[in-house]
């Protein structure tokens, strides 16, 4: 039985790939359109952390070096605010988009580490990551041709920074809640001051 604050509200779609052949050599096609299969993973409702493999590089999902990883989630929020994400993925030539309730929000190319600020209300928001692993140049008919092909190398994360949507945690107000708090706050150093004066 899972806690409150955690539920399969993951689930993760992997797709394999057609391929050609060419001068001996399979050459994939992108087009991704036979589901290899999926499951499940559970995480906290409040954040869309999630970690495939990213540091040592060998993300293969169902036994797949060439997929497109289609990862769907639910997020339930009752603390709202604005945290910070990290998107970062391995792999030469990778890719990998982000977006949250039907908007993109971050892409991220060629193993890099993309800095997203996201700004959650109260509720449910579902999000979205799309990721495709690493894949090279290279020569073949003894140079002649150049083909692209699967480096396997894959691995994806998206760390959650702040964890400022975790149930409980204190959030900074607004400057507007600051200047609402200073007006009686200097009415009331004011008030201090002259009770001193007159005693």
């Amino acid at each position: 039985m899972l806690c409150a604050a955690t539920q399969a509200n993951v689930v993760v779609d992997i797709y394999r790939d057609q391929f050609d052949t060419f001068n001996g050599y399979s050459a994939p096609r992108m087009t991704f359109n036979e589901l290899a299969g999926s499951f499940q993973m559970d995480t906290p409702s409040w954040s869309p952390a999630l970690d495939f493999n990213l540091a040592t590089h060998d993300w293969h999902p169902f036994g797949l070096s060439w997929f497109r990883a289609d990862i769907h989630g639910t997020l339930d929020i009752t603390q709202p605010g604005t945290g910070s994400l990290l998107l970062a993925e391995v792999g030469q030539h990778s890719f990998s988009e982000f977006s949250v309730d039907g908007h993109g929000i971050a892409l991220a190319e060629a193993g890099s580490e993309t800095a997203i600020s996201l700004t959650l209300n109260s509720g449910q928001h579902n999000y979205e990551l799309t990721y495709v692993p690493g894949q090279s140049q290279q020569l073949v008919n003894g140079g002649r041709d150049v083909i692209t092909l699967p480096d396997g190398v894959s691995g994806l994360r998206l760390s959650d920074l702040t964890e400022i949507w975790k149930p409980g945690s204190v959030t900074v107000p607004e400057n507007g809640a600051w200047c609402w708090l200073a007006v009686p706050l200097v009415l009331l150093v004011r008030r201090l001051r002259r009770k001193t004066a007159v005693s």
